[in-house]
């Protein structure tokens, strides 16, 4: 997923919400009574006595579909199974943390993804909508904390929790970055590293069509905004748009001027109303201000090679239903 890297965070939001109103129904959003549906009701499957069920594997596809849009002209069994895997490893991993004595208390799993999204997630509206309980929710994302910190700390790319989930050296040398690596990557892929335009706007979603036209009238005029709108500051690239929008407002968000207000958009449940707040010109790449991101990407990189490394020493010793859930 992000699967948060290069985001920038006061678009997640809005990524989030529009991804799903503006989108085709994906295997998440499926009639879970199908026959034919690719995720098999009940219990999906087991490791070291931990289980994963449809509702865990449906969320988890959500998340890769959003994260990482190329995942939308995946099969939808190429989905689940990869939701399925990421999820069996998350499993093992946070065991392991817990065996070392890491553990997280409520405020820390909020705390934990502030820190790495920019807000925690909603958790009783997550349960809500997915018909589980808000502790349920909780623990999950618990355990997908406990199983991210385990894998950087094992790779030595954080040492917050050194004293108790030591570094691995093979897994530092795996992850290890030089100058010269980083120069020869902004060499090869310069254009890579150019910024493309960018877009700032306020979304407001409204509960209905006559609202947003009440809301359309005070964004105009800077007046205040209806009472039961939501309102968010989100800033997109230029090539996200085609991702999050539809044809016909792709357009008008290019062309048109800073302040201006669209005409209400309907949503799958309510409408939309976007003001446009700012934009950045396209910028070549800098190699001094490029840094930071090539070491990043790298280091995520060979991070992927880190954990499929500790996954095979760990599932040797794991107990797990079905024989083929470590595979793609």
């Amino acid at each position: 997923m992000k699967p948060f890297a290069n985001l920038r965070r006061p678009a997640i939001p809005a990524a989030l919400a529009l991804f799903f109103v503006f989108s085709e129904p994906s295997l998440a959003q499926a009639d879970p009574t199908q026959d034919n549906s690719i995720v098999p009701t009940g219990l999906v499957a087991t490791v070291n006595g931990m289980a994963i069920t449809r509702e865990d594997l449906l969320h988890r596809i959500e998340l890769l579909q959003v994260m990482f849009p190329a995942t939308r002209q995946s099969s939808q069994e190429e989905l689940a199974r990869r939701a399925r895997k990421e999820i069996a490893e998350e499993i093992l991993f946070a065991e392991k943390a817990g065996l070392l004595g890491v553990t997280l208390d409520e405020w820390q799993v909020r705390e934990y993804w502030t820190r790495l999204a920019g807000e925690a997630p909603d958790f009783a509206a997550e349960a809500k909508r997915l018909g589980t309980t808000e502790k349920q929710q909780i623990d999950l994302a618990r355990r997908t904390a406990l199983a991210k910190l385990y894998v950087v700390h094992r790779a030595g790319l954080s040492s917050e929790l050194a004293d108790r989930i030591p570094p691995d050296p093979l897994l530092q040398r795996l992850v290890a970055i030089t100058p010269r690596q980083i120069k020869e990557e902004f060499k090869n892929n310069r254009e890579r590293y150019s910024k493309p335009s960018q877009m700032e706007c306020t979304l407001v979603i409204c509960p209905d069509e006559e609202i947003a036209q009440r809301a359309s009238s005070a964004l105009a005029n800077d007046t205040p905004l209806p009472p039961e709108v939501h309102v968010e500051r989100a800033i997109f690239l230029d090539p996200e748009l085609e991702q999050q929008f539809p044809p016909n407002l792709i357009e008008i968000l290019r062309e048109s001027k800073i302040g201006t207000v669209t005409s209400v958009q309907s949503l799958e449940a309510g409408a939309l109303v976007l003001r446009i707040d700012g934009r950045r010109a396209e910028q070549e790449a800098n190699f001094s201000d490029a840094q930071h991101e090539i070491r990043t990407g790298l280091e995520l990189q060979r991070l992927a090679v880190a954990r499929s490394t500790l996954v095979r020493t760990l599932i040797h010793r794991a107990v797990f239903e079905p024989s083929d859930l470590f595979e793609l």
